[in-house]
């Protein structure tokens, strides 16, 4: 398996997600995982503080655009 850049993933990054609210949990776990708070990432990514709220409580599907921008904040790609 290949990520966008045709890069492996790590060994401990693998997200296969059917449920919006399941995608909701992972990326608060990375979040916390890399101790940033919601504030920090919003800022980091160009988003308030209560978008990341919505997004990681499952009201708010974040686009594949914004799940990069995420996922570079974290540190994750």
């Amino acid at each position: 398996r290949h990520n966008v850049r045709g890069m492996r993933p790590a060994a401990d990054v693998e997200l296969v997600v059917t449920d919006p609210h399941e995608l909701a949990s992972c990326l608060r776990q990375r979040r916390l995982d890399a101790g940033v708070t919601q504030r920090e990432l919003g800022e980091r990514i160009g988003f308030a503080q209560p978008a990341i709220a919505r997004i990681e409580s499952g009201r708010a599907l974040p686009t594949i655009s914004t799940l990069q921008r995420m996922a570079t904040a974290l540190g994750c790609d």
